[in-house]
């Protein structure tokens, strides 16, 4: 079993010709990364501590950045994407560069373009997600919508591009970062085992609602648990296959976790 006490953390900064990356614990850094399964794109802050006055000025709004944890031996991606804010403050006798780090989305993109007579709903889909500078990671359509009088997009793409989907019965969600769409209720099988021995603390604890029935869980971190993640959660009273809605993986100095929402 991987010695769930050897954690690793690390950031990596691109943007033009710079590049950078800070690896914890070299230089102190705390994460708190939060995911769900709503189409609205997540914000991450990234916190590094006492870096020199020159790595600061390099780290500027736009730049793509990837926050990468785990075990010593296995880690994975928790998130990637633009830098949406940067400040630098002092507390104590620290410097912190908070870092806000946010998904790819459309922001305020507008675009005026017509497609022709019986195109295809997947094929408008890729089409406004170039134009908005979006890689598709997964697109599985429950109904591949056929327009036949055509299609004409006048203004946010972002608008048209949801109306589409929800044409075809879809949803769609950033998972660490790439964007997803498909039935809500499909996930990536992960093939991981959350138990006791694997890093689950504590008891799940039971959430029903009138959309789902599932538990809340937190354990040491786990990059392979993301939006849409299939695990398989054992524990002394609860045991069974699910599928992660949303959560966060946190470091605060002290403690790596994850805390998620699985439902059935």
């Amino acid at each position: 079993m991987t010695n769930l006490n050897e954690r690793v953390l690390n950031v990596t900064i691109e943007g033009g010709t710079n590049y950078a990356k800070y690896s914890y614990p070299e230089i102190e850094i705390h994460v708190d990364v939060p995911f769900d399964d709503d189409p609205t794109p997540n914000e991450a802050t990234v916190t590094i501590y006492n870096l020199s006055q020159s790595s600061v000025n390099r780290i500027k709004k736009g730049h793509k950045m990837t926050v990468n944890a785990g075990a010593k031996k296995e880690s994975g991606v928790l998130m990637e994407g633009s830098i949406s804010k940067v400040h630098t403050q002092i507390s104590g006798a620290n410097k912190e560069t908070v870092i806000s780090l946010a998904d790819f989305s459309f922001g305020k993109k507008t675009v005026e373009i017509t497609f022709s007579d019986g195109t295809r709903a997947a094929t408008i889909l890729r089409r406004l997600a170039a134009l908005a500078g979006i890689t598709i990671a997964y697109l599985e359509l429950p109904t591949n919508k056929k327009y036949e009088k055509g299609y004409k997009v006048s203004g946010s793409i972002e608008s048209s591009f949801s109306t589409v989907i929800d044409d075809c019965g879809a949803s769609s969600y950033y998972r660490k970062g790439k964007l997803y769409i498909r039935n809500l209720k499909k996930g990536d099988d992960e093939r991981f085992n959350l138990s006791a021995e694997t890093g689950l603390i504590g008891s799940p604890s039971y959430v029903e609602t009138e959309d789902y029935k599932g538990y809340n869980i937190q354990c040491v971190l786990q990059y392979r648990i993301a939006t849409a993640s299939i695990i398989t959660l054992s524990s002394r009273f609860v045991s069974g296959t699910y599928r992660v809605k949303s959560g966060r993986h946190s470091f605060d100095g002290s403690s790596f976790r994850t805390e998620a929402l699985v439902i059935s």
